[in-house]
C-alpha cells in the first residue's frame, strides 16, 4: 500500500463535545436502549447524586434543543439516508462459480471434512481491507471518528482494519491549499480512532433470528454530535442493522456509515434492502464461515471464508 494518502476537502465536519466516562449498558429483548439498572439508595447521599444527575440530563436536553433548525434538518435527511449506500463504490462482485479447491491452501485439519470450498483467501481479504481503509481515511479526513465494532463476527475485519488506519495516521500527513499556489502540510490533529464494542445477537444454526436478543456495549452517549462508523462482518438480510441504527440514532450521531467487509446477495423478499457505505465484496446466497464468522461459535479460527458441506452442518448444529 502507498502510505502518503491526502485528506480531501469534502470530508464531514466533526462537533466538539467532551466525553464522559465509559459505562456498560445492557438491553435485552429491544432495539432502544437503556443505561444498567441497579438498586438506587435512599440516603441523603444517593438522593444529592440523582439531584446532580437530574440536572445534568436537563443541562444535555438544553444542549440539544439549541441546535439550530438548519443543522436539525440536515441530520434528519442524513439519517433518512443511512442503509442506502448513497455515493458508494462498488464492492468487488463474486460470481456463484468463484471457487478455491481446499488443497490450494493450508486448513486446520479439524475442519478440512466440513468444508466445501474455499471462497476468499485470506490474502485477497486482506489487500482488500487495505483498500476500503484509504478510502474510508480519504472520506473522513482529519476528524475525530467513532468506530463501533459488532462483536464477535466483525472482531477480524475490525482488527485489520485499525491496524492500517493507524500506518495511514503514522506515515501520513494532511495538505492544505493556502491560495497563491501554496501548501501546506501537517500531521493529524485527531487520533486515528476512537472505539467501541456492541454485542448483539442474531444468528442460531444457519437462519437469522431476526430479533436483536441483546444489545452490550459501552455508555454510547458519548457518541452524540460525533462522526459513527459501524463495522460489521456481513450485511445478509440487513435486519439487525437496521434495528440497531434506529437504536443508535436515539444518541444523536452527527453522521452514521457502515462499513462490512462482506453483503450477501438474497432474494428481495427476505432482505430489509440494507445497503451499507463501504462494502468489501459482494457474494452469493451462502453459508459461509471463517475470518472471525462462525456457525455456533466454531470456525472463527479459520483464516479464509469458506463455504459449509452439508456434513458441517450436521456436525457443528446445535
Amino acid at each position: 500500500m502507498t502510505e502518503k494518502t491526502t485528506t480531501t476537502g469534502g470530508s464531514p465536519k466533526a462537533g466538539a463535545m467532551k466525553q464522559s466516562p465509559k459505562k456498560e449498558t445492557t438491553v435485552n429483548v429491544s432495539v432502544v436502549s437503556s443505561k444498567a439498572a441497579g438498586a438506587e439508595s435512599t440516603s441523603p447521599k444517593s438522593s444529592s447524586r440523582q439531584d446532580a444527575d437530574a440536572a445534568k440530563q436537563g443541562q444535555t436536553k438544553k444542549r440539544r434543543m439549541s441546535t439550530s433548525p438548519g443543522d436539525l434538518v440536515a441530520r434528519k435527511e442524513h439519517y433518512n439516508s443511512v442503509g442506502k449506500g448513497l455515493d458508494r463504490e462498488a464492492p468487488i462482485w463474486i460470481e456463484h462459480t468463484c471457487r478455491f479447491e481446499k488443497q490450494q491452501f493450508v486448513l486446520p485439519k479439524h475442519y478440512e471434512d466440513s468444508l466445501d470450498y474455499i471462497l476468499l483467501p485470506r490474502g485477497l481479504l486482506n489487500d482488500r481491507i487495505e483498500a476500503l481503509a484509504v478510502q474510508m481515511r480519504q472520506f473522513y479526513g482529519d476528524e475525530e471518528l467513532h468506530v463501533l465494532c459488532i462483536l464477535k463476527g466483525s472482531r477480524g475485519f475490525f482488527s485489520k482494519l485499525l491496524e492500517i488506519f493507524d500506518r495511514i495516521h503514522k506515515y501520513s500527513v494532511v495538505t492544505d491549499g493556502s491560495g497563491a499556489g501554496k501548501t501546506t502540510t501537517r500531521t493529524f490533529k485527531h487520533a486515528p480512532y476512537m472505539e467501541h464494542y456492541i454485542r448483539l445477537k442474531s444468528y442460531e444454526n444457519m437462519h437469522s433470528t431476526g430479533e436483536l436478543l441483546q444489545v452490550m456495549s459501552d455508555d454510547l452517549t458519548v457518541l452524540e454530535n460525533k462522526h459513527v462508523l459501524i463495522v460489521e462482518d456481513i450485511i445478509d438480510t440487513g435486519n439487525t442493522l437496521t434495528k440497531f441504527v434506529e437504536h443508535l440514532k436515539s444518541f444523536s450521531p452527527k453522521t452514521i456509515k457502515v462499513a462490512s467487509l462482506l453483503e450477501k446477495r438474497i432474494p428481495k423478499e427476505k432482505s430489509f434492502g440494507f445497503i451499507g457505505d463501504f462494502v468489501g465484496f459482494s457474494i452469493p446466497d451462502l453459508f459461509i464461515v471463517g475470518y472471525c464468522l462462525d456457525y455456533n461459535e466454531h470456525f472463527r479460527d479459520l483464516d479464509h471464508v469458506c463455504v459449509m458441506n452439508g456434513s458441517g452442518v450436521k456436525k457443528f448444529a446445535k
